[in-house]
């Protein structure tokens, strides 16, 4: 299911209406995801399982 942001797709998986979701945590240009670091460190009940790396070309 389609959301619109970061916090849109913690939230849905955390009230249930998820079973999963996917954020970015790293990309190429910037490094570090910040916003998505601080929300699964201090903001969530959420945790990593896995990992999907998408080729930039």
């Amino acid at each position: 299911m389609p959301v619109e942001s970061i916090p849109a797709v913690a939230k849905s998986v955390e009230e249930g209406e998820s079973y999963q979701g996917v954020v970015p945590i790293e990309n190429s240009i910037e490094g570090g995801v910040t916003f998505t670091l601080d929300l699964l460190i201090h903001d969530s009940t959420l945790s990593i399982c896995g990992e999907v790396i998408v080729p930039i070309n």
